[in-house]
């Protein structure tokens, strides 16, 4: 009677064990579904882009455990499905050496949300983030989130402001700035949506040698407070987060809409709040351009979330983006001190003419 009872209570066990691996292997798959598809609602798409990693691999890893006495197979998947996420879905990047053009001028290219207003607030936080930007040495800065970092600030139309970071060409409008090596002209002020005048991005013509690069930087909304309100009250949050990521797709498309008619070679740097597979970024992208970290860069790099209540980093949001007349040499990210976010840098080479 007693090894029956034993042997029931150990089939039961494997049972909940089989049932466990294959609940965790299906719920993987129907993250990549929904992230990579198209099967489903964009905003839907969007939401699962924002998991945090830290909630989902722990189930992962304890997957082939479980699987530890069932059948070979299951094991074998358990932990394919365990690499999968630590690499593909969470975004790493295997790029070796790249090729780059031999001949062309090199620059050192940086994208950096500063959230200048909590700097203020810190004890030496202007000074911390001075010392990250200048460890990157870049030639062309963009700053998003600069509020306050100068004295000299305009909400409409971009101004000239003193030399930054050892940086002599500096623009400066409404929350950006832009420092150059190299000399900034035709900056304006570009609107990111019609119906709102308050989302800007800034634009100008920098002259690197005989050819003018058009260089832009924007900030798209956050999804802070709507993931948020989506996590506390999920009847109105969802409301919130599908306006949200309307309002997103809506600033890509005022970008690329005024994008399309500038010049090439055109870079556009800045936090846009939108993952590597996000649609936003991809219409962006549909200008023709390249994401740097994603063609240069090693591992996850990502950008965000060390700021919130985990301390990790789990998005990567801040994004170079290249026209074809850049070769991409490399592609790397920096410090988490001085920012929520950490800055972005990329050495990138302008074929010649």
């Amino acid at each position: 009677m007693k090894t029956a009872t034993t042997n029931t209570a150990a089939y039961t066990w494997k049972n909940l064990r089989l049932a466990a691996v294959g609940l965790l292997l299906l719920a993987h798959l129907g993250l990549v579904l929904l992230q990579s598809s198209g099967w489903f609602p964009l905003w839907l798409s969007e939401l699962s882009l924002f998991v945090p990693y830290y909630w989902v691999l722990p189930l992962l890893l304890l997957a082939p455990l479980l699987a530890v006495g069932l059948h070979w197979s299951l094991g074998v998947l358990a932990l394919a499905s365990l690499l999968w996420f630590a690499t593909s879905t969470m975004g790493m990047q295997w790029n070796m050496a790249t090729p780059t053009a031999s001949d062309g001028t090199r620059l050192r290219v940086m994208t950096y949300n500063v959230k200048a207003r909590d700097a203020k607030h810190r004890a030496n936080g202007f000074e911390e983030i001075e010392n990250e930007v200048r460890s990157h040495q870049p030639d062309v800065v963009a700053l998003q989130d600069a509020n306050g970092w100068l004295p000299e600030r305009s909400n409409a139309a971009p101004i000239e402001a003193r030399p930054l970071f050892g940086l002599p060409n500096v623009v400066v409008q409404g929350q950006y700035v832009l420092a150059s090596r190299y000399p900034l002209q035709q900056c304006e002020t570009g609107l990111l949506t019609k119906t709102d005048p308050s989302h800007t991005y800034l634009r100008c013509s920098m002259q690197v040698g005989q050819q003018s690069i058009t260089v832009a930087t924007a900030h798209f909304v956050s999804p802070r407070w709507a993931l948020t309100a989506t996590k506390e009250t999920l009847g109105t949050g969802l409301e919130d987060w599908k306006q949200n990521v309307a309002t997103r797709m809506a600033q890509a498309g005022g970008l690329v809409s005024d994008l399309i008619r500038q010049p090439r070679p055109l870079l556009v740097l800045g936090d846009l709040n939108s993952p590597p597979n996000s649609e936003a970024l991809a219409l962006v992208q549909r200008l023709g351009l390249r994401d740097a970290f994603n063609e240069a860069g090693k591992g996850w790099g990502f950008t965000h979330g060390h700021s919130l209540n985990k301390g990790l980093d789990f998005l990567r949001i801040d994004h170079i983006l290249t026209s074809a007349e850049f070769a991409i040499a490399s592609s790397t990210v920096g410090g988490s001190e001085a920012s929520q976010h950490n800055p972005v840098v990329a050495e990138i080479v302008l074929k010649p003419l």
